[in-house]
Formats: structure tokens, C-alpha cells, sequence
């Protein structure tokens, strides 16, 4: 019989911590459901800012990735551009010395009996007193000493110096420069002088000279070729010594407005 009653004991006992857990557990979780109720409309705001933030981010270097790329495509594409546009110069440059040489060939001015090495102008001299210009063709392109220099049919110069790739060029206007040439039938030197004229020397008083003759190369010295024109008698007068003309010359082109000469080769 007692044995009875204390099972009884023990069971209404671990009835009544069942119950008082329950209640705990109830209580607790009435008590976070409050709490949860209560702060999470303060932390939802937080959540989302959080969030946001996060993502941001995420789209900054995202951004920044983008950016790169972008970056270095158009370093790419700036490359090709410039590689076209060397390419389109290089073809244009082409395109003008094939058409020069072609204009100077299809004059015939020499009957082809010269090669032409086409020659771009690097530089002028200082003043046309002692003229001279460098053209971008030398002793590696075939040029010598002396070699002729022209444009069309008219005679620029003549080679003074000669480096590998370069040459200088003693203009006709040189002081230096002695040209046999022709006027009206009558042979002549042709010199440079102090004024932006050139002079033609050794025609007596007995030869006919008239304002407006052409004046041309007559090829005497081997050096130039015959018939290429140097300008256009402006004036004559008597020289001091009564037995020689003072010629004036006006040079037939002005040198300063071309971009390129030729070089003679005779073949």
C-alpha cells in the first residue's frame, strides 16, 4: 500500500515540473514573440539600409570592373585608330609621290634618257644668297656629287654634298652656282646674285636680247641636261665695261612652294 502511494507521489511530482516547464517555456516565448514584435519594425529599416549598402557596393566594383575593361578596350581601339591613320598617311604618301613621279614622267621633258629619284624637301638654307636646300635621298638611294636637281622642266640646283641618306642641294639663286644656258639662241653663264634675281653673264652687246626670253640650259658642261628652263630675261643694260650685257633673270618657280624635287640620274 505505501509502495503504491509513493509511485503516486512521484508521478503527480513529475506531472507538476511538466507543467511548470511548459509554463516556462510558454512564458519565454510569449516574452521573445514581444520582443521580436517590438524591435523588428526598428530593425527592418537596419536590414534594408544594411542591404543596400551591401549591394552598393557590390555595384561600385562592379563599376570599377566595368570601367577597366572600358579602359582598356579604348586603349585597344586607340592603337588600331593610330595604326590606320599611319597606314592611310603611308598610303597617301604614296598615293602623291606615284602621281608626281608619274606627272614628271609623262612630260617627257629629258626624252627619258634620266632616271628620277623623287626626293621629299627636308629643309631650306637661310637666305637665297648663298641658297641651298636637303632632300631626303643620299648615296644609300644612288645619289652623287653634282647630280642635277629639278622640278618638271625646270632646273633647281645641283648636288653639292651627299650623305647616306640625305643630300644638300646649291640652288641656282647660289652665288656659287655657274649654269651654261641659252638665251634667244645665245650661250651665257647663269650665276646666283645678291638679289632675289639671277644674272646671265658673257653676252656681248651684239646679241639680241629682249625682255621676256626664256632662258634655258643648253647643256654645254655635261652636268646639265639641254632645254630645262632657269626663268625669264627681266632686264638688260650695258655692262661698265661697254662690251658685255648685264642681264637680269626672274626665276621660273619659287622653290619655297614645293614639297618635293627630282634628282637626275642620267641612264
Amino acid at each position: 500500500m505505501k509502495s503504491r502511494n509513493t509511485q503516486k507521489i512521484k508521478l503527480l511530482n513529475g506531472i507538476t515540473w511538466l507543467l511548470i516547464v511548459d509554463i516556462f517555456i510558454f512564458l519565454i516565448s510569449m516574452k521573445f514573440y514581444f520582443a521580436y514584435n517590438v524591435l523588428d519594425p526598428l530593425i527592418i529599416p537596419v536590414k534594408n539600409y544594411t542591404s543596400n549598402i551591401s549591394s552598393n557596393v557590390g555595384n561600385f566594383f562592379i563599376t570599377l570592373e566595368n570601367l577597366n575593361n572600358v579602359s582598356k578596350q579604348n586603349i585597344i581601339l586607340q592603337d588600331k585608330i593610330y595604326l590606320y591613320k599611319s597606314k592611310i598617311n603611308s598610303l597617301e604618301n604614296n598615293k602623291s609621290k606615284t602621281l608626281s613621279i608619274s606627272n614628271q614622267l609623262k612630260g617627257n621633258y629629258l626624252n627619258n634618257k634620266y632616271k628620277y629619284i623623287y626626293s621629299q624637301i627636308m629643309y631650306y638654307g637661310t637666305n637665297n644668297t648663298f641658297g641651298y636646300t636637303y632632300l631626303n635621298s643620299g648615296s644609300a638611294q644612288g645619289v652623287k656629287l653634282n647630280d642635277p636637281v629639278v622640278f618638271e622642266n625646270y632646273l633647281v640646283g645641283v648636288v653639292s654634298k651627299v650623305f647616306n641618306n640625305y643630300s644638300k642641294v646649291m640652288l641656282i639663286s647660289n652665288l656659287n652656282i655657274n649654269v651654261p644656258v641659252l638665251i634667244n639662241n645665245t650661250n651665257g653663264i647663269l650665276k646666283g646674285s645678291l638679289s632675289s634675281s639671277l644674272t646671265v653673264q658673257d653676252i656681248t652687246q651684239l646679241n639680241n636680247i629682249s625682255l621676256g626670253n626664256v632662258v634655258i640650259t643648253s647643256g654645254l658642261d655635261g652636268t646639265f641636261p639641254k632645254n630645262l628652263i632657269v626663268g625669264n630675261v627681266e632686264q638688260v643694260k650695258g655692262s661698265k665695261s661697254g662690251l658685255f650685257k648685264d642681264i637680269s633673270v626672274a626665276p621660273a618657280i619659287n622653290i619655297n612652294n614645293l614639297k618635293y624635287l627630282f634628282i637626275l640620274k642620267y641612264e
